[in-house]
């Protein structure tokens, strides 16, 4: 039964924002931070459609709600969707005439979401960014929500974007809560994370917004909306081709490493106990780290900004322990879209690291901000170095043992492969010689540190990692000087047991 009412309350609203001209002035991606939601949420959405085993999007159906002029759709293309593929619908003919304008291959159509003119079972994707906190009635809410689950297909998926809070600015929205969605889909695992910077805020950084926005987007009470991924609770995906490539981020988690409902895998359940003290050890050790170096993050920020002006940070998904993602935390050394441009692996040459970015991979500075990682517990700083998902996806099931540690920022491995770019370089496939030859080796190296591990063995790891060029000299260094002081202590204890002599003493000579 449609709601009526509000429908017409929706159309009001949506003329009162043209009216007003919102869409070429508030909402313009004039504006700085307009373009930075964009491009934040956009960042986000491609690692959650990575983690989801969403990817690729080529023969996927994939459906808009409130399609608005279609930009959102044609963005997929970006990911292989095909624009057969890509459907839009919204409630204003306006709208859907400018999108047809604009996208002329896609296929859009004027319709009320409570009443979908598609078949059962028909999309793989169904999006709704910013629908349900625009919809007053209940009643309205859950007659589009059966519909969604009508024509989603038994595996398919939900990607939702939409405020979490309530806008003060705007009466025509509310906020929806965790709880709210999953009354709408209680059949549905949901996979969220908060984003986009109070957008009043954002849109008035002006000069600063490239660099303050991060920063301020980081505090989690500034972020007004959930962005995430809805999933059926019964659905595991299946697993890609294991003699498939990784190519880029196109490659399907297998469900051996996705998260299941507690938040374990169902490989990595019987996981080893670290060895005692080791929270503590790597929170310690963190802690002295961040402070102590501190300076020498804000000069290095400094560097990266003055050289090329890009984020100062890069951020990616890796694979954590019970096959848990999360995201790293480095200094940016590459240019934007790296990996889009020349896959996972940048080797030498066909780096595109910057020259600021190679120089710091050199000193291996780059990877200083992994120390908060350690802080917030996601990694260690001695164990099995962390992958990203299409690499996981490769692992044996011997090999996702490794998944049942800890992520560390050292390990064997980095010390045997530490030259690692240099050993790719003349490969003509990279990916496919690093996984098929240095993965099973360093993994095999992984398995034998983590069968032994103690702090002692971690201490000795950190500082080959610290100072590799000086450890012989180090321990000469430190032999000789332990060897003088056993020495000199001996003398001393001596002396003090026995008396100190003078030589005339006992020569019987007189001064």
């Amino acid at each position: 039964m449609q709601t009526q009412s509000e429908i017409a309350r929706l159309r009001d609203a949506y003329r009162d924002y043209s009216e007003r001209g919102l869409a070429t002035t508030k909402w313009s991606l004039a504006n700085q931070g307009n373009r930075q939601m964009r491009q934040e949420r956009r960042r986000h959405l491609d690692e959650l459609l990575c983690l989801n085993g969403l990817l690729p999007l080529t023969s996927r159906r994939i459906l808009d709600l409130g399609c608005d002029t279609g930009e959102l759709l044609a963005g997929f293309q970006d990911w292989g969707a095909g624009a057969e593929n890509l459907f839009g619908v919204d409630l204003l003919a306006e709208r859907i005439r400018i999108a047809k304008n604009q996208h002329p291959m896609i296929a859009f159509q004027q319709a009320n979401a409570e009443d979908l003119p598609f078949r059962d079972r028909f999309f793989d994707i169904v999006c709704v960014f910013t629908v349900f906190s625009s919809i007053l009635d209940q009643r309205m809410a859950d007659n589009i929500s059966r519909e969604i689950e009508r024509i989603l297909t038994s595996d398919g998926a939900i990607i939702w974007y939409d405020f979490r809070i309530r806008s003060p600015q705007n009466p025509h929205v509310r906020g929806i809560s965790r709880g709210e969605i999953q009354r709408l889909f209680p059949g549905f695992r949901m996979s969220l994370r908060t984003l986009t910077l109070v957008p009043p805020l954002a849109r008035n950084l002006g000069a600063t917004t490239p660099w303050l926005y991060p920063c301020l987007a980081s505090l989690p009470f500034l972020r007004t909306h959930y962005l995430g991924v809805l999933t059926r609770r019964d659905v595991l995906r299946a697993p890609a081709d294991s003699q498939s490539t990784s190519s880029g981020l196109n490659t399907q988690l297998q469900p051996n490493i996705e998260a299941s409902v507690n938040g374990i895998s169902t490989c990595c359940t019987n996981a080893n106990p670290a060895p005692p003290g080791k929270r503590l050890y790597d929170l310690i050790l963190a802690s002295v780290g961040l402070v102590v170096l501190s300076p020498l993050f804000l000069v290095v920020a400094l560097l990266i900004k003055l050289t090329d002006g890009g984020r100062v940070f890069y951020r990616q998904v890796r694979i954590g322990q019970h096959g848990q993602p999360f995201r790293i935390c480095k200094f940016r050394t590459v240019i934007p879209n790296a990996e889009i441009r020349s896959g996972l692996l940048t080797v030498d040459g066909r780096s595109q690291a910057t020259r600021m970015g190679r120089f710091l991979r050199k000193i291996k500075l780059d990877e200083l901000p992994l120390l908060w990682n350690v802080w917030k517990g996601e990694m260690s700083l001695v164990g099995p170095r962390p992958e990203i998902p299409s690499f996981v996806n490769h692992y044996t099931r011997e090999q996702r043992r490794i998944l049942r540690y800890k992520p560390g920022l050292a390990d064997l491995a980095s010390l045997y492969f530490r030259n690692e770019e240099s050993l790719l370089r003349n490969a003509r496939d990279v990916e496919r010689v690093y996984i098929e030859r240095c993965l099973p080796r360093k993994l095999v190296l992984n398995q034998r540190y983590a069968e032994s591990a103690d702090l002692l063995s971690d201490t000795w790891i950190l500082l080959q990692t610290i100072c590799p060029s000086w450890i012989g000299l180090l321990l000469i260094i430190t032999g000789a000087l332990l060897a003088s002081s056993l020495l000199l202590g001996s003398l001393l204890a001596d002396g003090f047991v026995h008396g100190f002599s003078t030589p005339w003493k006992n020569s019987g000579a007189i001064p």
